[in-house]
């Protein structure tokens, strides 16, 4: 009898849900395309102010700390470069030193959401796939007492790709030709395929324990002058 009894007050719980089901679609559906987009809106706002925007979590993230940090000669300028005390050591270039890698003045305005400014050409757009999107993620690091906010070291070369990439199909916008961004990441990324090829030599006979330690980055200095 018992077992009878759950098994009716399952089946009227169902029905129960049922009707509710096609009552609200029989509600939406009576809407008007401007009344469901705002109440649409108004659920996204409010999930919003409970939940914590993307730039306020990483706020309260505590930052990585640099195992090592230090400059690195490009040409006539330095990099603010380090390496992080995490999992995979990532190497990182700090978020200014990424405009003056190119020669360009750095700013922190973004004219795109989730975009940085160093790449935020509306003409750039359809090269940032998967990869890119992976690496322009922002990364707090604590090198001393200072929080920095850098990127994937790794960038560099991608934004050289995307620059050729551009220059070949005829895409590049006037400043962009103008400010020769193009033949400097032509210059970059054939200096540093060069110097990888020279590392990964040093590496495989074992000279590398027996050069300088400056010897790659003045390699890479006279390669690109």
């Amino acid at each position: 009898m018992q077992a009878f009894i759950v098994e009716v007050q399952a089946t009227m719980e169902n029905e129960k849900d049922q009707s509710k089901a096609i009552g609200g679609k029989a509600r939406a559906e009576a809407l008007s395309a401007e009344e469901r987009s705002a109440i649409a809106k108004k659920g996204a706002i409010a999930r919003w102010a409970t939940e914590k925007n993307p730039i306020e979590r990483r706020k309260e993230e505590k930052p990585i700390t640099a195992l090592y940090s230090g400059p690195l000669p490009i040409g006539d300028v330095e990099l603010d470069v380090a390496v992080l005390d995490d999992k995979e050591n990532t190497r990182v270039i700090n978020m200014t030193s990424v405009f003056r890698a190119f020669g360009r003045v750095p700013r922190s305005n973004n004219r795109l959401i989730n975009i940085p400014a160093f790449i935020d050409a509306q003409n750039l757009q359809a090269y940032i796939d998967q990869e890119v999107m992976s690496l322009i993620k922002p990364i707090d690091y604590l090198d001393g007492n200072t929080v920095k906010t850098g990127y994937n070291a790794l960038i560099l070369p991608v934004i050289c790709d995307i620059y050729l990439r551009a220059r070949r199909e005829g895409v590049l916008a006037p400043k962009q030709i103008k400010a020769q961004l193009a033949e400097k990441a032509e210059i970059l990324q054939s200096s540093f395929a060069k110097v990888g090829v020279i590392a990964l030599i040093d590496e495989a006979t074992g000279f590398q324990r027996d050069r300088k330690h400056d010897a790659l980055r003045l390699l890479l200095s006279r390669y690109i002058a």
